[in-house]
């Protein structure tokens, strides 16, 4: 069952939330990029990802991706895929502000392949192992994670905003 979908910014790439996974699409060549699953994640019963944005696409400079993913967990994940696959950059931790939440750094691998010409001169590049890191865990709904929403304009990094079946709406700055 695919319960979201979100095209980039730039409308190259297509995210969508199953149960369990989340899964990166070229919009061009209709290929699947990556899947994406926290091995620290409960296993028993479903995990409905139930929202995905994305914080920022890089993909015409350094191929990074970050993307946010919500879930009935309670649970925001942060992922940096790097599509070049030369190596994810920064590190785990991160900070939750607007409602007491609190996070911690993970780190994870999936990897997968993707080749072909997306028409933007990036085929080559696309070509190979993609990268993936789960960069921040972020917790603090007491309810399911329904919706997520992203802004660059607030300082470096921007902020995530999330909505809950608790009734709250919590700012996390990235």
């Amino acid at each position: 069952m695919v319960c979201c979908v979100k095209f980039s910014p730039s409308g190259l790439f297509l995210a969508t939330g199953c149960n369990r996974s989340t899964q990166l699409y070229n919009t061009v060549t209709g290929s699947l990029i990556t899947t994406l699953l926290d091995p620290t994640a409960p296993t028993e019963g479903d995990l409905y990802i139930r929202s995905v944005v994305f914080c920022g696409v890089n993909d015409s400079n350094h191929g990074i991706i970050t993307l946010a993913t919500g879930a009935e967990d309670r649970c925001i994940r942060v992922w940096e895929i790097d599509l070049y696959g030369g190596g994810s950059s920064g590190g785990g931790g991160g900070n939750t502000s607007g409602g007491g939440g609190s996070s911690s750094g993970n780190g994870g691998n999936n990897s997968g392949g993707v080749s072909g010409n997306n028409g933007t001169g990036m085929a080559s590049s696309l070509s190979g192992t993609v990268k993936t890191k789960l960069k921040w865990t972020l917790i603090g709904h007491e309810q399911d994670i329904y919706s997520l929403d992203w802004s660059a304009a607030h300082g470096s990094g921007g902020v995530i905003l999330s909505g809950s079946g608790d009734r709250c709406v919590k700012v996390t700055k990235k």
